[in-house]
């Protein structure tokens, strides 16, 4: 059987199921601190269990019970998927603890999924490597603050309050027990880095940019000095994990401190039928080329309805990474048909830069940066 636990003074009895203690997340959801739930083969004595991080991550605990694995296809579906859907939480990603014993029963019990095996990075901190590094000055026109309550309720910050209200279980919990800093330019913010799980000793870091035009200024690592300064103030353990196509996090991660770069494998679907087959078919063309898989991926999508801006741009950049600039840049038409125009998109800058050695692709992107470019003048 698999039963959520109800009462959050329970969530305790999961804890000899972790095999790293100090884990923010998992710890900081324990502890009542941030949004999550948790479901397990037993009330009283669970031997496995399965977390939900909402907005972040799944984790599979502890060993594999054969009426929880049994019970699992049918709890994701009926019961996870469709709250999922409502608080806007689209993805099943989930990380196997211990990855050897879960492996399988991703692979064979969830297979009505087609979950996608995919890499995500951790590192660790080293306090003494951060201190060694030089600072960066703070120049005149920038502001870098530490986000109060108050600013939460200011228009400008709307962002961060989306943040906060998403990971923490309320704004004053988030002020309470976790902290983070914004970076202000002509009083917009521009980046932030914030802890999204907490607990008195270990933080998880939520670091993000949040316009096309404001990265490479230098904004997120001024917003992640003063974050990791206020970790060694108070003797916190920062944490740093993130997905493998995010190449600039990894790269400043690196540049404060962080080292012993690991890769370790996840899984992931969409609840959405059509929207996990047209991931599905981007997930071959990422990590196999596979062109006609992948069309036959969209094929069983298009038999569903019509592919959405959001389907096309991802489909542009799976085409650009399997070499097939002419299909990306048909995608990336039809997006841009559909209205789509979001170039904040992470894969906006890793995925398309085979499409962007094109003559053809080159100037298509030029001419969607230019546009957004005056439009944010």
């Amino acid at each position: 059987m698999i039963h959520q636990l109800r009462q959050k003074s329970d969530f305790k009895l999961i804890r000899s199921l972790f095999h790293d203690k100090c884990h923010p997340i998992l710890n900081g959801i324990i502890e009542g601190h941030h949004n999550g739930r948790i479901y397990v083969d037993h009330l009283s004595k669970p031997n496995c269990a399965l977390v939900w991080a909402e907005q972040e991550i799944f984790y599979l605990l502890g060993d594999p019970q054969p009426d929880f694995v049994t019970e699992l296809p049918t709890c994701i579906k009926e019961v996870i998927a469709p709250e999922a859907e409502r608080i806007n939480d689209h993805y099943f990603q989930v990380e196997l603890w211990p990855e050897s014993k879960w492996r399988q029963v991703v692979q064979n019990h969830l297979q009505m999924f087609l979950p996608k095996p995919y890499e995500r990075v951790t590192f660790t901190f080293d306090p003494e490597l951060y201190i060694k590094l030089s600072k960066k000055l703070i120049p005149s026109h920038v502001e870098v603050k530490r986000i109060t309550l108050d600013m939460l309720s200011e228009q400008k910050f709307e962002k961060i309050l989306e943040s906060v209200v998403d990971f923490w279980e309320s704004p004053d919990m988030f002020i309470k027990k976790g902290f983070g800093y914004v970076v202000i330019v002509e009083e917009k913010v521009r980046s932030s880095c914030l802890s999204v799980f907490a607990t008195d000793s270990d933080v998880e870091i939520g670091i993000d940019t949040y316009n096309y035009f404001d990265r490479g200024k230098g904004y997120a690592l001024l917003a992640a000095r003063a974050f990791l300064d206020e970790c060694l103030r108070q003797g916190r353990m920062p944490h740093w994990r993130t997905e493998d196509f995010r190449v600039s996090s990894i790269k400043l991660a690196e540049k404060v401190g962080f080292t012993n770069r690991q890769y370790y494998t996840a899984f992931v679907f969409l609840y959405n039928p059509l929207d996990h087959f047209v991931f599905s078919a981007y997930h071959q063309l990422r990590y196999g080329g596979n062109v006609t898989e992948a069309n036959n991926y969209i094929k069983r999508a298009q038999v569903l309805g019509e592919l959405d801006k959001r389907h096309h741009f991802l489909l542009s950049c799976g085409y650009s990474l399997a070499g097939r600039s002419d299909l990306s840049l048909k995608h990336l038409q039809l997006a841009l048909d559909l209205g789509w125009n979001d170039i904040s998109d992470i894969r906006y800058f890793v995925d398309l830069v085979h499409l962007r050695k094109t003559d053809k692709g080159r100037a298509l992107l030029d001419e969607i940066e230019n546009k957004n470019s005056f439009c944010n003048e």
